[in-house]
């Protein structure tokens, strides 16, 4: 994917610098996992929790290189693929195991953050992704 079209939400950036501590290969790992990826490749994963047509909700298991214990005990990134733009946007991120771990979110969590993309949506406060320099 190029620079252009991933970006997070200020709570992706705060739960990644907080894995990080605990995983070191969690850059690694989503590098790994969406770097080389059309942009609508990831609009099309299957595991779709929201379509609005043009925009959908995604969720998504990623392998954790840390613990060798592939899908299911790596980590759960949620993002909104959004068409007309061809922008990925990382909503969230957790491992599924481990002191951290959880299973799924639930529907008010998962309300509340996307009331925090849009919010941020609205006011342009994303933050850029870069693949290349992870």
């Amino acid at each position: 994917m190029t620079t252009s079209c991933c970006r997070g939400t200020k709570r992706f950036y705060k739960e990644l610098t907080k894995l990080k501590k605990s995983y070191p290969n969690v850059l690694d790992d989503l590098k790994s996992e969406f770097k080389d990826i059309s942009f609508i490749d990831l609009f099309n994963r299957n595991y779709r929790l929201q379509d609005a047509g043009n925009q959908r909700l995604i969720k998504h298991r990623v392998v954790n290189s840390h613990n060798q214990s592939g899908k299911s005990g790596g980590f759960r990134v949620y993002y909104i693929a959004n068409l007309p733009e061809e922008k990925v946007t990382f909503l969230t991120i957790y491992p599924k195991s481990n002191k951290h771990g959880k299973e799924n979110l639930d529907k008010s969590a998962l309300r509340k953050i996307i009331n925090e993309y849009k919010a941020e949506n609205n006011s342009k406060s994303f933050l850029t992704l870069d693949f290349e320099e992870i």
